[in-house]
């Protein structure tokens, strides 16, 4: 499952002889798409988050269109689905916002201090971590007040990529300056 500027969601067949075997499948998403995945291992759902704001749905074996929603009003740089607990959480500018996966129900939302590139959902959804332009990872509780429980500087360039670690306690940052960094939830 592939997505990129071209504004194209290709499905290729890992399993094919061929070198250059052409796409499965091929969506046009029309706009640049930042994240591809998976709704969840039990469907043919696939869901792309693009620079347009919005996340859209499709059934990859039909090919045909299932939803979007105009999830941000910038572009978003950053998504993740935990298909186990049926969550979608996408950043975009300073926004930070947590779907229902299946429904795509607004959640809950949060407006960071700064701009967003990276976000992370923790496997128990009650927490969350993010990174950008500041060079520090933020790490929130999900609550009413949305507070911010950990802050960790070692990065010398922003940070684009940041995942949890599928036990939860531990998550990696990564960074423009070449750097991965580990922390400990």
């Amino acid at each position: 499952l592939t997505g990129g500027l071209d504004k194209t969601l290709r499905i290729y067949d890992l399993q094919s002889a061929a070198d250059q075997a052409p796409p499965l499948v091929s969506l046009d998403a029309n706009a640049k798409i930042s994240k591809v995945s998976w709704l969840n291992d039990n469907t043919n759902i696939a869901v792309c988050g693009t620079d347009d704001g919005h996340i859209r749905k499709w059934d990859t074996r039909s090919g045909e269109f299932v939803t979007e929603l105009k999830a941000l009003d910038v572009a978003l740089t950053d998504m993740e689905v935990l298909p186990d607990i049926g969550r979608l959480i996408c950043s975009g500018g300073k926004s930070i916002k947590l779907y229902d996966s299946e429904t795509l129900d607004l959640i809950h939302s949060v407006d960071a201090a700064n701009a967003v590139e990276a976000v992370s959902l923790h496997p128990n959804g009650k927490r969350f971590i993010c990174g950008g332009a500041d060079l520090w990872v933020h790490e929130y509780e999900i609550s009413e007040t949305s507070t911010e429980i950990a802050c960790h500087k070692g990065h010398h360039g922003p940070i684009f990529c940041i995942a949890y670690h599928p036990d939860g306690k531990t998550y990696a940052s990564g960074s423009e300056d070449g750097t991965i960094r580990l922390w400990t939830a």
